[in-house]
């Protein structure tokens, strides 16, 4: 069983971000594995991280340490959780306003 939350809809909100490292667009949605999980688990879509294809590269380069030593990648996913959680809220609201 597959424990991982997947959204198509949550990406798709991901990579109309601007790249976290250096502002560029389009991105990609990287999964961001928090240190859990081995190399070959796939973290959940809750756990992405907007970055432009130049980036992920970097970062698959660099290591995530390294790469990520200014960011708190934890906090930014929360941000990116808070901010799609309310849009969808708004958007329940508005539909049962026009019911």
């Amino acid at each position: 069983m597959n424990r991982n939350w997947r959204s198509d809809e949550y990406k798709q909100f991901i990579r109309e971000k601007p790249c976290l490292n250096c502002g560029s667009e389009p991105c990609v949605p990287h999964h961001e594995g928090l240190g859990k999980g081995g190399v070959s688990c796939k973290a959940p879509d809750s756990h992405t991280l907007p970055l432009c294809a130049v980036c992920h590269d970097q970062l698959g380069k660099a290591g995530t340490k390294t790469f990520w030593k200014s960011v708190d990648t934890k906090m930014v996913i929360i941000e990116y959780l808070t901010e799609f959680i309310r849009g969808k809220l708004w958007e329940g609201e508005n539909e049962h306003k026009r019911a």
